[in-house]
C-alpha cells in the first residue's frame, strides 16, 4: 500500500528563514528555540528537503529523551513520512542494522543521551 503525500503545514516568516537557512547551508542543524516556537515544523520541513536532494540516504533526527523521540516520531509519521524509533534496547541491534540498510523507510529517529 503506498504511503500518503506528506502534508506541510505553512511556517511563520521565522521558522521560513530558519528553514530555508538550514536548507540553503547545512546538512545538519541546530534550531535553538524555546518550546512552543516551532522546531519540529522547522525539522519537518528541513527532513523532507533533504529527502528530495538526498534519496538514498536516511534522516536522523536526535532527541534526548525517548518521550520526546516517540512525539516527534509521532509528529512525522501522522503527516506521512515513514519512522523507524532506534534507541537503546529497542529493537534489537540486529533488527537496527536492517532498519539502517532498508531504504523503504523516509526519517530515522534516534535518542542520545549525555552520560
Amino acid at each position: 500500500m503506498a504511503r500518503p503525500a506528506p502534508t506541510l503545514e505553512r511556517p511563520r516568516p521565522y521558522q521560513q528563514a530558519l528553514i530555508d537557512l538550514a536548507t540553503e547551508h547545512s546538512d545538519s542543524f541546530i534550531v535553538p528555540l524555546p518550546t512552543g516556537a516551532g522546531k519540529t515544523l522547522i525539522a519537518h520541513h528541513w527532513a523532507l528537503t533533504a529527502r528530495k536532494r538526498h534519496p538514498h540516504r536516511c534522516v536522523v533526527f536526535i532527541a534526548p529523551t525517548v518521550p520526546l523521540v516517540a512525539q516527534q516520531a509521532e509528529y512525522f509519521r501522522v503527516r506521512g513520512i515513514g519512522v523507524t524509533i532506534l534507541y537503546g534496547g529497542k529493537p534489537s541491534s540486529a533488527v537496527r542494522a536492517l532498519c539502517w540498510a532498508r531504504d523503504e523507510r523516509d526519517t530515522n529517529f534516534n535518542t542520545h543521551t549525555h552520560t
